[in-house]
């Protein structure tokens, strides 16, 4: 039996934050489910929901906010307040920290109903770029590409 925490160890630190993923690690999961989509600017961030109203102290769809600004709101203290400031992640920020552990990864496209288009190929460059780390584990045994969008689970196939 594999046991993955979803969005991270979400019920002991904000949701799809590197506390919550570093958390997920404490709690001795064998894996991580994240979501992950794209910015106004076209950077890739981990978020479950299509706006940051819930998570964050600001307020707007991912989609019509750039890295910038969403690097400007709190992530955290919805939470807890110990976790203020947290910020919300590059896809790459995490990747860079996920390569350095064991962990399994599922990690879902959120496309659909927003589209964004080119995510698939700006997922698998950043997997691709750290693909020869020291810390490879077989890294790409250990990824699970999911969607809900059938389109963008053709792409990645490709």
């Amino acid at each position: 039996m594999l046991i993955y925490a979803h969005r991270g160890a979400r019920s002991y630190a904000p949701e799809n934050t590197m506390s919550a993923f570093r958390q997920a690690i404490i709690c001795k999961a064998d894996g991580i489910e994240l979501d992950v989509q794209a910015t106004k600017d076209h950077q890739l961030v981990i978020c479950h929901d299509h706006t940051i109203d819930r998570t964050s102290n600001g307020s707007g769809w991912i989609k019509d906010l750039t890295l910038a600004q969403l690097k400007s709101f709190d992530f955290g203290s919805w939470f807890a307040p110990s976790f203020a400031n947290e910020a919300i992640l590059t896809f790459q920020e995490f990747f860079a920290w996920y390569v350095t552990t064991p962990l399994l990864l599922n990690i879902e496209i959120k496309n659909g109903p927003v589209i964004y288009k080119g995510i698939e190929e700006q997922l698998i460059n950043i997997m691709k770029a750290n693909k020869n780390t020291p810390q490879d584990f077989d890294l790409y045994n250990r990824i699970i590409i999911s969607s809900f969008y059938h389109p963008s689970l053709v792409k990645i196939n490709k």
